[in-house]
């Protein structure tokens, strides 16, 4: 740690009690070896004042320090005149940094005065050598010193200091990690979980630093920034790293036995098929709520000096004339504008895509699955495909291409419907157009519409789902994995829609919020009559 120059641990203290004049010469001292600053205690015990006409005038004396190395010639630090009119003791106190121990000398250059009526005595009452020390070494904290001059505004203890301050920390570069000032929350939350405020840090062996990696350049390329000040009474160190893993757009949990970011983002292929023949006691609840029309979002702005200011965000359809239901949310850690809306317009979209909650229970099928990821969901309850099995057989053509999927559950079909195949297979989750029945009937051959390539066909037991095309299943995001005995694990979710993730750059559709309130009219009615 740098030595803070302000705190001074080891005083050297010399009393010199000389009375200078001029006839009487320069007065010389030397510092303590290895001192990093010397203080003068000078003093005109009986004030500096002229009485010549009966009233207090002014008075002047000049004096000069000089200072030279052990052996060496005298430089001059300061040549001052005081000039005061008062009979009260003047006290002054003269500082300057040391590089060496060096000898000190004041010396009165103003002449003596004989007259009684003025007085002038000047003495050197203390030589102060001052070594700066760190009042603690604990690394990886940051620490400041004030000089605070005691007065009527300022007497005992402060009770408030504002400052601007920077966390210097691991930051990504693109290759390595690299201390530097940085406000990336993946950069912060990296060190919540690595630094010394954790009671108990966390090894690198145990962080996944490619994902924290891949993260900050994800923050990066969003503009996202946390600027934190932990100042809460009772938080715990998960409070503060959920806080600032939610301006990432992430959380940060283990996986694996390592502490790994997921981020809330866009994804193309889910991971995993879930319908009943891989799970059982499927249950889908819906948060039956008022619309929100607009968020007060509350956060400290850094263009006002982090003064507290709010900005109401305002949902599709509605704007300062028509919103009504207004709610209030803070961000920490958000200091300007324009994040603060991107949070808001975000929250507003996931109180509209995401009112339902699903709970189903697997048994180790669940391992394919973690929180964050994609998941397809079918059942009968969501109303969404037409049925599922597993693969039974495949029909080819002459080029070994697959043009049939034999099942082994009939499943009937609507005449004149277009109707889709997903297959969950081992190399991830595929989708294929069936033909197009033209009469209505069931069955458990499935033409394909285009013919699958063989290094693509599935093959016998993997689970597969039949629904209308873009409605065969039920996309959803996994938010918590709750394991059980025989490596069972019950698995919550909320929907997955992509209007989440473009909520801050352009209108939300409500076309999906129409398709999951039909889906859930059964469900609400139930719980209602309940």
């Amino acid at each position: 740690l740098p030595e803070l120059s302000l705190y001074a641990q080891d005083y050297a203290v010399e009393r010199v009690d000389a009375v200078l004049t001029a006839e009487g010469g320069p007065v010389t001292r030397r510092t303590a070896p290895g001192a990093n600053e010397a203080l003068l205690h000078l003093v005109f015990p009986r004030g500096l004042v002229s009485m010549e006409r009966g009233d207090k005038d002014k008075l002047a004396v000049v004096f000069r320090v000089e200072t030279a190395p052990v052996g060496g010639s005298w430089t001059v630090v300061l040549e001052e005149e005081i000039k005061r009119a008062t009979t009260t003791p003047i006290r002054l106190v003269r500082r300057f940094p040391l590089t060496q121990q060096v000898d000190v000398r004041v010396t009165r250059i103003t002449k003596d005065r004989q007259d009684v009526a003025k007085v002038d005595e000047l003495v050197w009452s203390v030589l102060v050598s001052i070594t700066h020390q760190n009042p603690f070494r604990a690394p990886g904290i940051a620490v400041t010193a004030l000089r605070v001059p005691a007065g009527e505004q300022a007497n005992g203890s402060l009770q408030a200091y504002n400052a601007l301050a920077k966390a210097l920390l691991p930051d990504w570069d693109g290759s390595s990690w690299v201390v530097r000032s940085t406000v990336n929350p993946a950069s912060l939350a990296l060190a919540v979980l690595r630094s010394a405020g954790n009671g108990r840090p966390v090894p690198d062996e145990r962080i996944a630093l490619d994902a924290f990696a891949e993260w900050h350049g994800y923050c990066s390329a969003r503009g996202l920034t946390c600027s934190l000040v932990v100042d809460w009474d009772g938080g715990t160190v998960w409070d503060v790293l959920r806080t600032v893993a939610a301006t990432g757009d992430a959380i940060v949990i283990p996986v694996d036995g390592r502490w790994t970011p997921i981020i809330d983002r866009e994804q193309l292929v889910p991971v995993q098929v879930i319908t009943p023949r891989n799970s059982t006691g499927f249950q889908a609840t819906r948060i039956l709520t008022e619309t929100v029309h607009a968020l007060r979002v509350r956060f400290l702005d850094a263009e006002a000096d982090y003064r507290p200011e709010e900005r109401v965000v305002y949902a599709d359809g509605y704007d300062q004339a028509t919103a009504t239901r207004i709610d209030e949310i803070e961000f920490p850690g958000v200091t300007s504008a324009a994040l603060a809306h991107r949070h808001g317009r975000r929250r507003l979209a996931e109180l509209t895509f995401r009112r339902e909650r699903y709970q189903v229970s697997l048994d180790w099928e669940h391992l394919a699955c973690r929180v964050g990821d994609r998941i397809e969901i079918a059942h009968d309850v969501l109303k969404v495909a037409v049925g599922w099995g597993r693969v039974a057989a495949v029909e080819l053509d002459g080029a070994g291409d697959v043009v049939a999927v034999q099942l082994d559950e009939e499943i009937e079909l609507t005449a004149g419907v277009a109707y889709r195949l997903l297959v969950r297979r081992a190399a991830g989750v595929q989708g294929w157009d069936l033909v197009t029945p033209a009469a209505t009937g069931s069955s458990r051959w499935f033409a394909l519409s285009t013919p699958i390539p063989a290094a693509s066909a599935p093959t016998n037991g993997d689970l597969a789902v039949v629904g209308e095309s873009e409605i065969e299943t039920m996309p959803a995001l996994v938010v918590r994995v709750r394991p059980g005995p025989n490596l069972t694990a019950t698995i919550e979710a909320v929907p997955y829609h992509p209007g989440v993730y473009v909520a801050d750059t352009e209108p939300r559709s409500e076309e999906h919020t129409s398709e999951l309130q039909s889906q859930f009219h059964l469900v609400c009615r139930l719980l209602l009559e309940k």
